[in-house]
């Protein structure tokens, strides 16, 4: 009597029953004794991104019809990209394992015009590392101060621009936190007083972004993030002022197409991977229309926060030079983030035509070893992907939208210049928010309640988000 494999004797009978393998060969393979399995010789080309691909369809077919059906599916992906992130990926990520303790890294970059997923890396390596099957691009993280972008772009349209003055000091939101104190800190440890929005953000301070979103609205932000893709915060009641830090867990591949959208004149394209279904009878199934897209944010906006987060000059009194937030010949707007003790860190950037996001960190989240911050671990990866994608592309300027004005203002208000003001600035401003002078009560007399009611008090814990 032969014995074998019950899973190998399974395996055999469900190619039978499925027509490939006669019954004839069934019998044959299993009067040979023992059945072992071999491991195929060639793995996955683009593995996260194939599951991935085949999870976006079993929305659309059931999983017979994917068996069965088939289907030949014409994807969105770059293979030459694909194959320079892993690389890059798997270096780097070496490197920040060794140095800091980071045992994992994922990337993906689109097209934030049409959508379309160009490259997918979910680990450093699908196949060797530990937990390395674990797609990070579509799992949760919190982002840190790579959030911030929302809450400034909401504050644009409602009151705020580029040069009102935020003041920097240490404050307690026990009141807009729902009664739980909550005291933050800079990164740098430091208070830099009455610095304009654009500093601000450029800078990633945090105390003024927390202003900003008590002064907008918690709901307001949630509304914009929403709208440029992120569908992770649906439990409003969970969140308070830390959200405007990153207090919220987002997915990378979501994260990275919202402020995409940016720059795309703010206008939200939904993430397709997929570019044409071919039925068993060279049918066409599916065809991807051209791209339309929904005006998720104002353009004047969006534009605002895209020319802030490209200036190189408005975020060196923090950054320094930082080469690895800038590209060697073209505009780039670019965002870092990092979480509590360093657990995570994310560099999130675009130009006009590509977006590319990169997480660095560890799957079971524990901590990485001190200052391995988004712009150390994670923005080398970013900028490495973005230079080999974008090497000898044309080079695509933001597109500035109508309603866009230059005015001349004074650096220490953030207005116009009096008759005896001694310095004056050049500022950009949406048509909605040009600086006049008499104007009606906005976000600014709001910011200057949140400074009249914030309490502060030094024995109460003090939380730092890092960035």
């Amino acid at each position: 009597m032969l014995t074998y494999c019950t899973s190998a004797r399974l395996v055999i009978r469900s190619m039978t029953e499925n027509g490939y393998i006669t019954a004839e060969i069934a019998e044959k393979t299993l009067a040979q004794g023992e059945i072992k399995f071999k491991r195929i010789p060639t793995e996955i080309k683009a593995p996260h991104f194939v599951f991935y691909v085949i999870d976006y369809l079993k929305k659309i077919y059931d999983e017979e019809k994917l068996r069965t059906g088939g289907l030949t599916i014409y994807t969105s992906l770059d293979y030459k990209l694909q194959k320079e992130g892993e690389r890059i990926v798997a270096a780097r990520g070496a490197e920040n394992e060794k140095k800091f303790n980071a045992g994992n890294a994922a990337l993906v970059s689109l097209d934030p015009r049409n959508g379309e997923i160009l490259a997918m890396v979910g680990s450093r390596d699908y196949f060797k590392t530990k937990d390395g099957s674990v797609n990070v691009v579509t799992s949760l993280q919190q982002p840190g101060s790579s959030f911030k972008p929302y809450v400034y772009v909401t504050g644009m349209t409602n009151g705020l621009t580029p040069a009102s003055i935020l003041v920097d000091s240490r404050t307690d939101f026990t009141a807009s936190n729902y009664n739980v104190s909550y005291i933050p800190q800079n990164y740098s440890g430091k208070h830099y007083g009455a610095i304009p929005v654009r500093k601000a953000l450029a800078g990633s301070l945090n105390i003024p972004a927390v202003k900003a979103l008590v002064s907008v609205g918690i709901d307001k932000v949630i509304n914009t993030a929403e709208k440029l893709c992120i569908t992770t915060l649906e439990d409003r009641k969970r969140f308070g002022s830390s959200l405007a830090l990153g207090g919220a867990e987002v997915t990378l591949l979501e994260h990275t197409a919202g402020l995409g959208a940016l720059g795309n004149g703010g206008i939200m394209q939904e993430v397709n991977p997929i570019m044409k279904i071919i039925g068993l009878n060279k049918e066409i199934v599916y065809q991807r229309e051209v791209a339309t897209g929904t005006q998720a944010v104002d353009p004047q906006a969006a534009y605002l926060i895209t020319d802030i987060l490209s200036d190189t000059k408005a975020r060196q009194f923090i950054f320094g030079r930082a080469p690895n937030l800038q590209l060697s010949n073209r505009p780039v707007a670019v965002k870092t983030g990092t979480t509590q003790e360093f657990r995570d860190a994310w560099t999130v950037g675009f130009t006009p035509t590509l977006a590319t996001g990169v997480w660095v960190g560890n799957n079971d989240n524990s901590p990485m070893k001190e200052k391995a911050d988004g712009s150390v671990v994670a923005a080398p990866i970013w900028h490495d992907f973005m230079e080999k994608a974008l090497d000898n592309k044309p080079i695509a300027k933001f597109t500035r939208p109508k309603g866009i004005v230059e005015v001349a203002i004074d650096p220490f208000t953030g207005r116009l210049p009096s008759l005896t003001a001694s310095s004056t600035k050049k500022e950009i401003f949406a048509s909605f928010n040009a600086p006049v002078r008499k104007t009606k009560t906005s976000l600014v007399s709001k910011l200057d309640k949140v400074e009249a009611v914030s309490k502060i008090n030094t024995e109460k814990m003090i939380v730092t988000t890092k960035d």
